[in-house]
């Protein structure tokens, strides 16, 4: 499952239908995103004034693909602890 926001352009495509439309339901089936979702970026369009997503400040960053990708080929035989190690992540982490 991903945990990445959906886009800012997406969102506020969305809020303008919801808008124009004034249907969350429909909204939902045009998108296809949960009407649950839209009711809340709605609601916190509402209060806040803007649909940008909150922080989030226990995220962990990515590690970079290039630094991956040589520290696999420097090290074909890395077994997912090393790699877990080297990177800063979790065995089962390094293991997906």
């Amino acid at each position: 499952m991903s945990t990445r926001p959906y886009s800012i352009d997406l969102r506020e495509k969305i809020i303008n239908f919801i808008k124009s439309a004034d249907s969350q339901k429909e909204a939902s089936r045009v998108f296809g995103i949960n009407k649950m979702t839209l009711n809340r970026w709605h609601l916190h369009y509402k209060s806040k004034g803007h649909f940008y997503p909150k922080i989030r400040l226990d995220a962990k960053p990515t590690i970079e693909k290039e630094s991956f990708i040589q520290y696999a080929t420097n090290h074909p035989d890395a077994r997912s602890e090393n790699i877990a190690g080297e990177f800063g992540m979790s065995v089962s982490g390094a293991r997906y």
